[in-house]
């Protein structure tokens, strides 16, 4: 990338976070992301540079500032750090600050979208009277840094770009072929709100579909196509996979407190998801009396090795109840997937006010680069969000090495907690606030590293196991765990 911007002060001791003793894992290094009268980061990507060093991309927000920035080269090095003094002590802004006024969620867009690399998607806006105006967004970072409005590819409408503004705004994308044409589109949720994130109207499932004509700043907004009986189900976080050939989306409102499960219904046996009125809805959780379920992050994965996929789902406590962590075990009913009863991991995260909650993102985790090849039996990462904690949960009581006789019992570490000598009374402006974590291995020696966005403390923080000699070495240096955000990066 170009225009490298230097930062005010880029390393750091690592003396804000605590790292408790019986944690598995130690902070390696940590750098400042941000001006120091700005948010840090929020949500994170990395970008594979092929030469065993990675970028690290972040967004970041508040009422007044929205940023993609990121840094790099990540990696190893001499001393046993991922961070080099001289390679991580700038970062470079992305977009001009202004494009967008809450950016969420940032990924690498894969080659075969666009027909060639080096792009980021942004997914962009937020309930409040100036950030409603939300869009989905592409970056080209080979071209003019900080990009322009210009220099950037709206997929939809809004973010300052069209008249009257826009009022949906949009937390997450996923790149997926909707209409079995051969070529990736972009599935995403999106809610309508100027001042309430829990009163929407409307908010449903929408894809958009590639035009296959590469990327282009001038070129028109991807045509949309919204799922129907969505509204008012599907708002923020959701998921989706194929499972014997046919898509299935997992989501949770979190202003509809409903989990549903949507896929293509028998009168579209060629599971396109341009018939939308075929996509049914499989209420797995209807909203409980108190509103109390605000649903944060789903994700597919098979945690128990049957084959069959299960879904990680976090409940935020946002002043209600204590915050929870579930897996709802996927059930397979005559070649059709369905999700059974949820199963209670952790129900104590703790409640604050209505603007603040935790859990976060939960995600399936693997210490080894090679356990899922080899059936491990994974592990689930949680992001503490607005607790300012890391939470790592390991499955227990099983003795089957591919966890045959696995039985949904987790042990509970808190790996990483922030230590910010936090007031008596939180709020958004003081809380210790952590964000969407990554995961890679940053050194090459085969075990997963953590990279933890501080948006309260403003750094990246890079968390490694104490004990690695587990690991397998990775003759490739280097090794996302997450597959579908990997791209051949461009440098810093």
């Amino acid at each position: 990338m170009k225009h490298i911007i230097p930062a005010l002060t880029l390393l750091k001791l690592a003396n804000s976070q605590i790292i408790p003793d019986e944690s598995s894992w130690k902070i390696n290094c940590q750098t400042i992301t941000s001006p120091s009268t700005q948010p840090g980061p929020a949500f994170t990507a990395v970008q594979d540079l092929s030469n065993g060093q990675y970028n690290i991309i972040w967004s970041s927000f508040s009422g007044r500032y929205g940023a993609i920035a990121g840094n790099g080269n990540y990696g190893s090095n001499s001393d046993g750090s991922f961070c080099d003094a001289n390679t991580n002590s700038s970062y470079t802004q992305i977009a001009e600050n202004g494009i967008f006024g809450w950016p969420n969620g940032v990924k690498t867009v894969p080659e075969a979208v666009l027909g060639s690399s080096g792009y980021l998607i942004v997914a962009d806006g937020f309930a409040t009277p100036t950030t409603y105006d939300g869009c989905i967004a592409i970056i080209d970072t080979n071209g003019n840094q900080p990009a322009a409005a210009s220099d950037i590819q709206f997929v939809t409408s809004g973010c300052g770009q069209d008249s009257p503004t826009t009022t949906y705004f949009y937390h997450y994308v996923e790149f997926v072929d909707m209409d079995n044409d051969g070529d990736l589109d972009i599935l995403t949720a999106r809610a309508s709100s100027k001042t309430n994130p829990t009163d929407l109207d409307p908010a449903n499932l929408v894809w958009y579909q590639n035009p296959g004509t590469g990327f282009s700043a001038s070129a028109e907004h991807w045509t949309e196509y919204v799922i129907e009986s969505s509204n008012l189900v599907c708002d923020t976080g959701f998921d989706i996979l194929t499972y014997n050939s046919k898509k299935y989306v997992v989501c949770g409102g979190f202003g509809s407190g409903i989990l549903a499960v949507f896929s293509a219904d028998s009168t579209n046996p060629s599971d396109d998801w341009t018939q939308t009125s075929t996509i049914q809805a499989d209420i797995i959780s209807p909203a409980p009396a108190d509103n109390g379920n605000f649903y944060f992050s789903q994700t597919w994965h098979d945690m128990n090795n049957d084959g069959i996929p299960d879904a990680i789902i976090t409940i935020g406590s946002y002043g209600i109840n204590m915050g929870k962590l579930l897996v709802y075990p996927g059930s397979d009913v005559n070649g059709v997937l369905t999700l059974t009863e949820g199963i209670m991991v952790y129900d104590e995260f703790p409640v604050y006010s209505s603007s603040l909650g935790s859990p976060g993102e939960a995600f399936p985790f693997y210490y080894n680069v090679n356990d899922e090849e080899n059936m491990v039996v994974a592990s689930i990462m949680v992001s503490g969000d607005d607790d300012g904690n890391m939470y790592m949960f390991d499955p227990t009581g099983y003795t089957d090495p591919m966890g045959a006789d696995f039985n949904w019992e987790y042990n509970m570490e808190t790996i990483m907690k922030t230590d910010t000598k936090t007031p008596a009374v939180l709020t958004p402006l003081n809380a210790p606030t952590v964000g969407q974590p990554s995961v890679v291995d940053l050194n090459g020696d085969g075990c997963n590293d953590i990279v933890v966005p501080s948006y309260a403390l403003q750094e990246l923080i890079f968390l490694e196991l104490k004990n690695t000699r587990n690991c397998q070495h990775n003759s490739v240096a280097g090794e996302r765990l997450f597959e579908d955000d990997f791209m051949v990066g461009f440098g810093f």
